[in-house]
């Protein structure tokens, strides 16, 4: 039995060395590409372009933590534990839910803008990104490979569909497009990242569709606080490119948003960690507290 645990320890603690550096080597990647795609837009645009490039990317980012109500960890730590059935109908539920929540987030998004006064093109953009929220309804998806240390998947998506986005910038400037290209483009290939981690949780766990309000308010219970704490992060990493908008000019937002995109990248390895590492730990908190 003993030998068995430990054969089970080891399995479990390679998959997660494998997906934390398959997460590192993803995130590292995808920056770099982040950088080439920076340097295009600020050649080809201007900085005061990217300036708005900038601010529609962090508005969107700002009101994209109100679809946390349905908290990721909870998600995991529920698909992790629960035998198939139940966590199908989880995933089901969760699935309904996100898509209530990217409805409210559109139409309270659309009012802010409008509400604060921003320009025309700034409008326009927010309404291109705002198709974001749809495809967040997908990435729920992401945490059933979490919960069965299959992130593989979501790194490949996330890899190519920022190669992707790379030809996008390079194609559309080689046409002479402009700024709303480049937000198509960005909002178009998150689509194409989640529906794909979306068809690859598929195969592992099928989402039963079935409404269970117990459910729900069970989710929410257990969500609310991380959902809380979301908001506040949300409001402390980008309420200061909002302000500024307001206060200085795009070109201000365009040299701020550049210097932040650097300090982003020091994340990425405490991140991928905590994401390979936490199923794990959910399991071990139910059926082994002692460790």
């Amino acid at each position: 039995m003993q030998k068995n645990n430990f054969a089970l320890q080891q399995n479990i603690g390679s998959k997660m060395a494998f997906n934390t550096i398959v997460q590192v080597a993803a995130s590292f990647i995808t920056s770099l590409i982040g950088l080439v795609i920076t340097i295009n837009i600020v050649r080809n645009l201007k900085v005061d372009n990217f300036g708005i490039y900038t601010f529609v990317l962090v508005f969107i980012n700002l009101f994209r933590s109100l679809m946390y109500l349905v908290a990721e960890p909870i998600g995991v730590q529920s698909i992790a534990v629960e035998n198939k059935e139940k966590a199908s109908l989880f995933m089901g539920n969760v699935l309904i839910i996100k898509s209530f929540l990217s409805l409210v987030t559109i139409l309270i998004a659309v009012f802010t803008i409008n509400l604060l006064g921003y320009p025309a093109i700034n409008r326009t953009l927010v309404y291109i990104g705002c198709l974001f929220f749809i495809s967040s309804i997908f990435s729920s998806s992401i945490i059933i490979l979490q919960a069965n240390l299959k992130l593989v998947y979501d790194a490949v998506a996330d890899v190519l569909c920022s190669i992707i986005y790379l030809f996008w910038i390079v194609i559309s400037f080689k046409l002479g497009k402009g700024l709303v290209a480049v937000i198509w483009g960005w909002v178009i290939c998150d689509m194409l990242r989640w529906l794909s981690v979306f068809f690859a949780s598929y195969q592992i766990l099928k989402p039963s569709f079935v409404i269970d309000i117990k459910l729900w308010q069970d989710i929410f219970k257990k969500s609310f606080p991380i959902w809380l704490a979301s908001i506040f992060v949300a409001m402390y990493l980008h309420m200061d490119t909002l302000m500024l908008s307001k206060i200085k000019d795009n070109y201000a937002v365009g040299i701020y948003g550049a210097a932040f995109r650097i300090i982003n990248f020091l994340i990425i390895f405490p991140q991928a960690i905590s994401i390979s590492a936490f199923p794990w730990l959910a399991r071990l908190y139910v059926f082994d507290k002692e460790r």
